[in-house]
């Protein structure tokens, strides 16, 4: 990126019109498409003095100069104030010729203004194509590890943080499947529970007619009890009393039995007693 100022009057034109000013633009050099940009502009200034300059008496209808400036004056200019062109040089117009000799200092003025802010563009391109030169320069006698330094320790980190990120989308996997099967296996555990807890509704329903015939049993057990104990004692008198009843008995009949084996030794006393037994027998079961 070298930039130099070349010299050129035959590439872009000298204005050569008899009576007129001759100016010499230079083509300059700058490099790239900074060079691209000031060469455009200075082939516009170039057509502009030459338009200028090609001013000739009776081209017009009543005999008057006319001067053309190009169209790209008219549009767009690169530089800020460079196109402020006064208001007394026409566009395409016409004037007379007492008019334009009067008046062409101010045209040459602006013009010579116009070509000043081109040259102070270019010392402005050339100053900043210095600069970059001198860091170019700078960078390049740095070493290496200073203009790219070394990022494989971020790399490295990198990997880590990578192989990490893996590792939890690995388990986060794992954990989902595990909580998916504890949903499973909490669905089947439910469903037990509901069919558990029907059957032990069940269960205790049943328990519950149990438990009153249980009482009832209880109830008519104790009845039973209770009668069985006022037989009992009822057969103890009656048996208490069978044996008074015996023994009286047995103190009437023993006189009698005395006398009449001594009297009348064929009676069986034995059958008599078991007929005495059988009856009074007989009557406790009656009552």
């Amino acid at each position: 990126m070298t930039s130099s100022c070349i010299s050129s009057c035959h590439s872009l034109g000298c204005t050569n019109t008899p009576g007129a000013r001759n100016i010499c633009i230079s083509s300059i050099d700058t490099g790239d498409q900074l060079g691209v940009e000031v060469n455009a502009a200075l082939l516009d200034l170039s057509a502009t003095l030459a338009h200028a300059n090609r001013v000739r008496v009776g081209t017009t209808p009543l005999g008057r100069p006319s001067l053309c400036l190009p169209h790209s004056c008219n549009t767009a200019c690169s530089l800020l104030g460079t196109c402020d062109i006064p208001g007394n040089i026409g566009i395409c117009g016409t004037f007379s010729e007492g008019f334009f000799n009067s008046h062409e200092k101010e045209t040459m003025q602006f013009l010579n203004d116009r070509l000043a802010s081109y040259l102070e563009k270019v010392r402005r391109l050339e100053q900043d194509n210095a600069k970059l030169e001198n860091q170019i320069r700078e960078l390049s006698k740095c070493p290496e590890s200073t203009v790219c330094p070394d990022y494989q320790s971020h790399f490295r980190i990198i990997e880590e943080l990578q192989q990490k990120i893996l590792c939890s989308k690995a388990e986060n996997a794992r954990l989902i499947i595990q909580v998916d099967n504890a949903k499973l296996a909490a669905d089947d555990f439910r469903i037990k529970h509901e069919s558990e807890h029907s059957l032990r509704m069940a269960v205790e329903a049943d328990l519950c007619g149990l438990h009153k015939i249980l009482d009832d049993v209880s109830l008519a057990k104790a009845d039973l009890e209770a009668q069985q104990e006022s037989l009992k004692e009822e057969q103890l008198c009656l048996k208490s009393n069978h044996e008074q009843e015996v023994n009286t008995l047995k103190c009437q009949l023993g006189d009698k039995l005395k006398i009449e084996l001594d009297v009348v030794p064929t009676v069986d006393l034995g059958r008599v007693l078991e007929e005495m037994r059988g009856q009074y027998e007989a009557m406790v079961e009656t009552n």
